[in-house]
């Protein structure tokens, strides 16, 4: 089979597909021929993402070469923290009992379109003035959603999509943040709070 790429000679190579790919986009909006050089496995969303599905509570698939190595440095101690401090919740009760702070993971996979594939979904700007409109067509185009008004970062241009609802957690950390003067503000993520771009609003299945 002759290989569709061998008398290909690119502009620009990029290497990885995560935020490098939105780069090699732009590029050939500005008529550059770009080529991405990826290593790691490939998802197709139909099959992955099953959100639409009556099974969609299985776990993200981990396929070989997906997972990198990664490590967690010494997390606190809290052998003497206060029981009523400490992590839990009504069906597992305490959920760290040893002396020190335990990881749970971390959520990330490496794959063609890069670790957004699977991540928390953490959405935050850096404060550079010049960089400003560049998160303004990502955000466009990925779909966060945030506050009306960012106190952390100034915005030329609301987000695509209106924050998230606080689940009952946040309604109870909001309370007792409100009540000796402080603010909470709406975590802003490229997670969609409605429909957008053919896309469907994410259901809160946790996964």
């Amino acid at each position: 089979m002759t290989n569709p790429l061998k008398h290909f000679n690119p502009d620009v190579v990029v290497i990885g597909s995560g935020p490098g790919g939105a780069a090699a986009w732009r590029l050939i909006q500005h008529g550059y021929k770009v080529i991405i050089l990826e290593a790691d496995p490939k998802y197709v969303p139909a099959e992955y993402y099953r959100l639409s599905y009556s099974n969609w509570e299985q776990p993200f698939p981990k396929k070989e070469g997906s997972i990198a190595p990664y490590e967690v440095s010494g997390l606190q101690n809290i052998a003497k923290l206060d029981n009523q401090l400490r992590s839990w919740n009504q069906n597992k009760g305490y959920l760290f009992s040893k002396v020190r702070r335990t990881s749970i993971g971390y959520h990330h996979v490496r794959g063609v379109g890069g670790s957004s594939l699977h991540f928390t979904g953490e959405a935050h700007r850096l404060s550079y003035k010049e960089l400003e409109p560049y998160y303004q067509i990502a955000e466009q185009l990925v779909g966060v959603a945030g506050p009306d008004i960012d106190q952390r970062s100034p915005r030329s241009l609301p987000y695509s999509q209106p924050a998230h609802t606080n689940s009952y957690a946040a309604q109870m950390l909001a309370e007792a943040a409100i009540k000796p003067g402080h603010h909470l503000q709406a975590n802003s993520l490229a997670i969609l709070s409605k429909p957008y771009d053919g896309r469907p609003a994410c259901n809160y299945c946790g996964g």
